[in-house]
């Protein structure tokens, strides 16, 4: 099986770790693959940075204005260089950075895989022909991998994905293969699917901004009848976090998206999970820094909102409260 490997990873201001990651894809043992790197609106020289120092790893490199992928003119461009880099606008969050490279994907392509990899992993040089061997043929199939901590190396963080409490806010890892039944969702870190699978449940879910946005897509997924499986025979490695650059934005988005999420698919479980967010918040509130008592405070704030009706401008909260 030669079938080319879409590599899509999100970039906003962590063009360092994203050149570390697209240097170790440098050695793949698969050889045919693209990778696409969608940069959501950086502050920073994240573009600039990302087009020479992807050169100066050897790889062709192409730029291109999200607007602008379906212009004629740059598909022969676009279909030949090793990293396709592309400039959004504005910032909608990692679900809709993403579907940008997914929608051009399912636009052009045919019969091909994708592989969504956060910006801040490093992977072994067998991981993607251990993805595409184990995947094969097969339809419906979500498939991630052996996670372990970059910090800590030795350290399984994920194999291939978490389990969703039922009756708590939150997730648990799953970490050894005898436990894999239980996985909920393929952490997005790592997942690696048929094209196909987008054009049949959809892009991934961008009401979240960022965290859940997997966790949605997968239960969705499983609903449909799709399986999971994990590569367990080469690693990745992951930085944790670096998308989220702020105590802040990591505390009040787990806590918005994860309400949303439950409120979705777990809606009569909703009383009881407000009850564990609550118990987070007087948790913060004995223990821990002012940054996180607020962030855990305005999450709630925003998802009452949202029961109520009202719009919510998640970017204006997280730069207000950086």
């Amino acid at each position: 099986m030669n079938q080319k490997v879409n590599v899509i990873s999100v970039n906003y201001n962590s063009a360092k770790d994203i050149l570390h990651c697209i240097a170790s894809l440098k050695p793949s043992t698969y050889r045919n693959f693209q990778l696409f790197v969608v940069d959501n609106c950086s502050t920073d020289h994240s573009i600039s940075t990302i087009e020479n120092g992807g050169k100066e790893l050897g790889f062709s490199v192409v730029s291109v204005a999200s607007e602008e992928l379906g212009v004629a003119h740059h598909q022969d461009a676009l279909n030949n260089s090793d990293v396709v880099l592309i400039a959004n606008a504005n910032n909608q969050g990692f679900a809709a950075g993403n579907n940008v490279a997914i929608r051009y994907l399912l636009q052009n392509r045919k019969n091909e895989f994708i592989w969504l990899l956060n910006p801040d992993v490093e992977v072994e040089k067998g991981v993607m022909e251990d993805l595409v061997s184990l995947h094969g043929d097969r339809e419906r199939v979500l498939v991630g991998n052996l996670i372990h901590y970059f910090n800590n190396r030795e350290k399984v963080m994920y194999w291939g994905g978490f389990a969703v409490k039922k009756w708590v806010h939150g997730i648990r890892n799953i970490r050894s293969k005898e436990q894999q039944n239980k996985i909920d969702a393929i952490a997005g870190a790592s997942l690696f699917t048929r094209m196909e699978t987008f054009a049949d449940l959809g892009v991934l879910p961008e009401e979240y901004f960022l965290y859940w946005e997997e966790t949605d897509f997968c239960t969705k997924a499983k609903k449909g009848g799709y399986q999971f499986d994990v590569n367990g025979n080469s690693k990745i490695f992951d930085r944790v976090g670096s998308s989220a650059n702020t105590n802040f934005t990591r505390e009040y988005l787990y806590i918005l998206s994860g309400l949303r999420y439950y409120r979705k698919f777990y809606g009569w479980h909703l009383p009881i999970i407000l009850l564990s967010t609550f118990a987070k918040q007087l948790k913060a509130i004995l223990s821990s820094s002012g940054v996180k008592r607020k962030a855990i405070y305005l999450g709630h704030v925003d998802f009452f909102k949202l029961l109520l009706g009202r719009k919510l401008n998640i970017k204006e909260r997280i730069k207000n409260n950086r």
